[in-house]
């Protein structure tokens, strides 16, 4: 017979995203978020009913009703239970561990818990118990206190400090009615406790609250607070459902290192709140750019993670160019100044997973190739099997000698730079607070905004920031080298100085 419920929480992560997405739109001022929101929320509010899910249909009609001021509250009511019911579709039984020596109470219990409806596993000791925790995924656990082995109560200590069952519920069920029984057992992580003989119908009742209330820690312990993209953790357990996915389906499956670009300057520039903003502006993009089938995920700061099924490394290279060409396109305004833009780019590494490649392997390839990106300049995707593009490094030039501006570019642009040169400071400073360069060459005397000055206000720009800067001064002004490397120069060149020389160093600066 056709599962109208199964159906229904198929299809829940398509509503789930649509709000979540609407919702961030909400909270950044779009005009049009808000109707958004209610027209789906007008969607579930009919289907939840028809599909066995009258709460949905409840929740929902309170987003729909809610006024702008409210709306907020109830669709987070609603997101948090649509949660819980999509997390719960992932265990087709929950798996009960009885650690119970009793075989006249082992009896009594699997009949509270028929096979039909739960997966239990019975263990007459601590010994046991602990093999059985060791082969399986346990979801609950009764235990009693009273064991032929070992006190229940140092089983319990033995639960929390397993990274497996630290969050395990666990319901001790002792003839013991002792409140400083109680209180040890509460203090030593237990969840409930209950007095034998047992209510059946309060066990049960129990049962069913302690692991709807775990599915939902278990769903919040996945996922990152401030982009809202699944964690670390989540990734872990993905990587190998994803894994085993391919390997059934004889798809290819490609992981991705994802860091953003010069993130610090962001922060140092702007603050860090802006920076979480940038963050999740950057997660948001890249979760709407890619396919629904694709897993993305915060590793950890400005670092991603993201599994593509079905896809080889050039086809994600290409995914994720796509979504670099919309950054640029479409960059991040500061929240209380439309008019400042902030410029996101990335880097990325791509890698194939193969059938025996364990989660770091392909991590650690992936950064691998992550790593080059960054050394080649940023703001590229590389693959293994693909070297990076030629690449023409931009260098800008602030030099108002035109002997020495034209021996620089003429030599510069023979080995194949881009140059673009100004004989005046302050339009050298406009340009760099513009465009983003590879690398800029400034002579300490010009007319107007000397070289010191440009070289101060340019190390608290966000496009050039950290870019490697080159001082150029005459013989005999050491004084100048010092001040130079004090505002935060690379490195410093005399004149004259030689072509080779000059080429030397800006080849040390750009590795």
């Amino acid at each position: 017979m056709y599962n109208l419920k199964q159906h229904f929480l198929d299809r829940v992560g398509t509503h789930i995203d649509a709000l979540s997405s609407a919702r961030n739109a909400f909270v950044e001022g779009s005009s049009d978020a808000g109707d958004s929101i209610r027209r789906i929320a007008h969607s579930l509010k009919g289907s939840g009913g028809t599909y066995g899910f009258p709460s949905v249909s409840e929740m929902a009609e309170a987003v729909e009703t809610a006024s702008d001021e409210t709306l907020l509250d109830s669709l987070s009511a609603l997101l948090d239970h649509l949660f819980i019911l999509r997390s719960q579709t992932t265990i087709d039984r929950p798996v009960l561990l009885i650690v119970e020596d009793n075989k006249e109470d082992q009896l009594i219990l699997q009949s509270i818990f028929p096979a039909e409806k739960y997966q239990v596993y019975l263990a007459g000791t601590a010994a046991e118990a602990l093999d059985l925790l060791s082969q399986h995924a346990i979801h609950l656990i009764l235990l009693d206190l009273i064991l032929p082995d070992s006190d229940g109560r140092n089983l319990l200590v033995d639960f929390r400090e397993s990274p497996h069952t630290v969050h395990t519920p666990v319901i001790i069920l002792s003839a013991k009615d002792s409140p400083q029984t109680k209180s040890e057992c509460f203090a030593l992580g237990a969840n409930e406790y209950l007095v034998k003989p047992v209510d059946p119908e309060v066990l049960a009742t129990a049962v069913g609250a302690k692991l709807e209330q775990a599915q939902k820690i278990k769903s919040e312990l996945r996922i990152d607070t401030l982009t809202e993209l699944p964690n670390r953790a989540a990734f872990h357990e993905e990587f190998l459902r994803y894994k085993a996915q391919a390997l059934r389906h004889k798809w290819s499956l490609s992981l991705a290192m994802i860091d953003l670009d010069h993130f610090k300057n962001v922060n140092d520039t702007y603050g860090h709140l802006v920076g979480d903003r940038a963050l999740q502006y950057f997660s948001r993009g890249l979760s709407q750019s890619l396919r629904k089938s694709d897993f993305v995920s915060r590793w950890g700061g400005e670092e991603f993670v993201a599994l593509f099924p079905d896809s080889t490394p050039a086809g994600t290279r290409g995914a994720l160019q796509k979504f670099a060409k919309r950054l640029v396109e479409k960059p991040l305004k500061h929240p209380s100044d439309k008019d400042v833009i902030i410029h996101i780019t990335f880097s990325a590494g791509v890698t194939k997973v193969t059938p025996t490649s364990s989660i770091n392997d392909a991590v650690s390839d992936a950064d691998e190739l992550l790593y080059s990106a960054k050394n080649s300049g940023r703001n590229r995707i590389i693959t293994k099997l693909e070297e990076a593009e030629t690449r023409i490094y931009s260098i800008l030039i602030a030099e108002d000698d035109e002997l020495t501006a034209d021996f620089i570019t003429h030599r510069l642009k023979k080995s194949g730079y881009h140059i673009t040169h100004f004989i005046s400071g302050s339009e050298a400073l406009k340009a760099a607070e513009e465009s983003p360069f590879d690398l800029i060459i400034l002579d300490v005397k010009m007319p107007g905004m000397d070289g010191f000055e440009v070289l101060r206000n340019l190390r608290k720009t966000q496009l050039n920031g950290s870019v490697p800067i080159i001082m150029l001064t005459s013989m005999g002004r050491e004084n100048d080298i010092v001040k130079g490397l004090d505002l935060g120069a690379n490195d410093y060149m005399l004149k004259p100085f030689s072509a080779t020389e000059l080429l030397a160093r800006i080849h040390r600066l750009l590795k």
